[in-house]
């Protein structure tokens, strides 16, 4: 007797929308997902005693795809941003990744286009006369596997332009330069890619390089108290300096290291950012430290964190060095050793020969690899 077909997984799609007055639009989305045969993900999956960091992180990297509530409270939502940053990254490098803005309340496509999202205007938005034409018009998107009934960025920033709040002549965004190919950008964990954005936001119009992601690692470590080794080489930062203050203070007083004064509706998303060099060589570093721990190139803190100590092009700054009064090969060492301790079903031998112990000595005695507070001010 022939074996019934076994039945296909529901597509698990995220619900992302601002705290407030896009609830009810999410759980109205959320039942039509439901009744159309998809699992919808979002905040009623968070338990009581659950890592809300985790849990997300899971959602959002685990999703089908995803659709983004706009409502008015979305411009002005960190937590939307960061959200929305991860699944744009997302949909620029998986083509079977649909992402999908729904317009509701009084959020307009004009309002979209100049916001802090407005590089969600790229993507295909449903239009109807009603929220809930445009929720069932996303909804059938996701089921039929088409676009919405939509319009595209030009046609964005022509609503933008007829807006009556706001001046023709800046309505329309200057043409942006050609993105790389997004194929070419490495998948990344969550938290990886808040750190690249909040690097972006720290480096301001400067290049993003490892002495900036590694300063936002460590912001990003002590911000969610999150056991790992970038918390755990935070601590031993700390720890060897006790009576010179917090080590991110004296990072963020360092010209170049500390918050840029841009806000974050000018911060680029993730996948144009993690495009640019110097980032895009350092991902791509983080990415060969991750194939060699794990046999998997998906980028996790760790991996990143890695790739900042054995980075040279260019390495880290010898004011970062300085600051910390550390060398190169210190750093290596300490993060080696945290990685001893925080890691599990990475092989430690792996990491030894990843992160080499040994600086390399001239003669004479000279260290290529120290530098101190007393040479970096001569």
């Amino acid at each position: 007797m022939a074996k019934p077909p076994e039945s296909t997984p529901a597509k698990r799609i995220f619900i992302g929308y601002a705290r407030g007055d896009a609830r009810p639009v999410a759980e109205e989305l959320r039942a039509a997902l439901e009744k159309a045969g998809f699992e919808a993900f979002g905040d009623p999956e968070l338990r009581a005693g659950q890592n809300w960091t985790e849990a997300l992180d899971f959602m959002l990297t685990h999703a089908d795809g995803a659709v983004i509530v706009i409502t008015p409270a979305a411009f002005t939502s960190e937590e939307l941003l960061r959200e929305a940053r991860v699944l744009h990254q997302r949909a620029s490098t998986e083509p079977d990744f649909p992402l999908i803005p729904l317009l509701a309340g009084d959020a307009s496509l004009a309002d979209l286009a100049v916001s802090q999202l407005r590089w969600l205007a790229d993507f295909q938005v449903p239009t109807g006369p009603s929220t809930e034409a445009r929720v069932a018009d996303a909804v059938a998107s996701l089921s039929l596997g088409r676009a919405p009934s939509a319009t595209p960025r030009e046609s964005a920033a022509a609503s933008a332009a007829e807006s009556s709040y706001m001046p023709a002549e800046s309505a329309a965004p200057a043409a942006a330069p050609a993105r790389p190919t997004p194929a070419e950008l490495p998948a990344m964990s969550r938290s990886t890619s808040n750190v690249v954005s909040a690097a972006g936001s720290r480096a301001g119009n400067g290049p993003v390089d490892a002495s900036v992601v590694l300063v936002a690692a460590l912001h990003y470590a002590s911000e969610t108290s999150l056991p790992g080794v970038t918390s755990a080489l935070l601590a031993v930062l700390a720890d060897r300096q006790p009576g010179a203050g917090d080590p991110l203070d004296r990072l963020d007083a360092v010209p170049g290291l500390g918050p840029s004064e841009r806000s974050a509706a000018e911060d680029l998303p993730v996948a144009e950012l993690a495009a640019t060099p110097p980032l895009s060589r350092l991902l791509a570093r983080a990415a060969d430290c991750a194939q060699r721990v794990s046999g998997d190139r998906r980028i996790h803190l760790r991996h990143l964190v890695a790739a900042t100590v054995l980075a040279d092009d260019p390495p880290l700054r010898p004011e970062l060095l300085a600051e910390l009064d550390v060398t190169a090969a210190e750093l290596r060492q300490i993060v080696r050793e945290a990685a001893r301790q925080e890691t599990s079903g990475e092989p430690q031998e792996v990491w030894d020969a990843l992160l080499p112990a040994e600086p390399l000595h001239l003669a004479g005695g000279i260290d290529t690899d120290r530098w101190t507070r007393t040479s970096a001010s001569r």
